[in-house]
């Protein structure tokens, strides 16, 4: 049986479920989609994953046995830039190094930053810190 990209992502997503904070599987926050309860916005994670990427070695019989790349984007959503920054620092410290079901380890990638969200009124209403990363899989090891 090929590996499938889905069981790398249901492996990180297990990692996510262990942490206090919620996570959600979606793009980048707006106002019209930040999670609050009772109009309080409490932190949680934001997760994306992009489209492989074949890199490395490749494979006499077949792409499907090249090295692909699979980009890993979490974003850290919070209500003050330091709880988002320290937050994007414990994903940082969770997925360094981890290796996800049929992958290399997970290496930290740049970029960042921390961003806002704000409402109709141009007030600031979140703090949003990415940390990005990748893993390296190949679709034709045998599991």
């Amino acid at each position: 049986m090929a590996v499938t990209i889905g069981d790398a992502i249901e492996s990180i997503e297990s990692v996510l479920d262990g942490l206090p904070q919620d996570w959600y599987e979606e793009g980048i926050p707006t106002f019209e989609t930040l999670h609050m309860t009772g109009g309080v916005l409490q932190p949680y994670f934001v997760v994306s994953y992009g489209d492989v990427i074949q890199q490395g070695s490749t494979a006499f019989a077949g792409t499907r046995g090249d090295d692909h790349v699979l980009p890993v984007r979490f974003m850290a959503v919070a209500p003050t830039a330091k709880i988002a920054r320290q937050l994007r620092v414990k994903l940082t410290d969770v997925f360094t190094g981890f290796t996800p079901d049929h992958c290399g380890e997970m290496t930290k990638r740049g970029g960042g930053g921390t961003y806002t969200v704000t409402n109709a009124n141009d007030v600031i209403v979140a703090y949003v810190a990415p940390v990005n990363f990748r893993t390296t899989i190949n679709l034709d090891v045998a599991v």
